[in-house]
């Protein structure tokens, strides 16, 4: 997930800051995020309303404790701009897992009406998805981004003297 809004995140949610956008990699089954775009397709809602019918609608299956917390948080940030992308690679081959999910002003744009290609192009100034998709430290698996993001947080803190 990614946004340009100028947002302060609890230290409890994961997130890198990558240029001027914010990073949010999120813990999501693979067929949970299928039917998560197949249920953009179609609609016109808010960003809050969608997360809200996505976590409170039944549309998932189960919601795994960070993303759904990381949702919650979205919810409350008044954000203007989402972008929410699906990689994996299996073997080294690219799978798709659904189409982008975009807002733009607070509202959904319709996946029928914007590729893949398009919100690369948007992205590509500030951060080319290639670097997000080949950092395998930080976004290769949300556990592995969580272990990088937990340990620059411990390197953050200075030494202290035990007294």
């Amino acid at each position: 997930m990614i946004t340009w809004d100028d947002l302060e995140v609890p230290i409890n949610i994961v997130h890198f800051k990558e240029g001027n956008a914010l990073v949010f990699p999120f813990l999501m089954e693979d067929s949970d995020y299928e039917r998560m775009s197949e249920l953009a397709k179609d609609s016109d809602e808010t960003i809050y309303d969608f997360l809200d019918s996505v976590m409170c609608g039944g549309h998932l299956c189960a919601i795994e404790y960070p993303t759904k917390n990381l949702f919650l948080f979205i919810q409350d940030a008044n954000l203007e701009s989402l972008e929410i992308i699906a990689y994996r690679e299996i073997l080294e081959i690219p799978y798709d897992l659904g189409g982008p999910i975009l807002f733009v002003d607070g509202k959904i744009v319709s996946s029928k009406d914007i590729e893949i290609v398009v919100v690369q192009a948007q992205i590509s100034d500030e951060i080319p998805l290639n670097f997000i998709t080949h950092d395998e430290q930080k976004y290769w698996s949300y556990e592995g981004a969580e272990y990088y993001y937990l340990m620059a947080l411990k390197n953050s803190i200075p030494n202290q003297d035990k007294v």
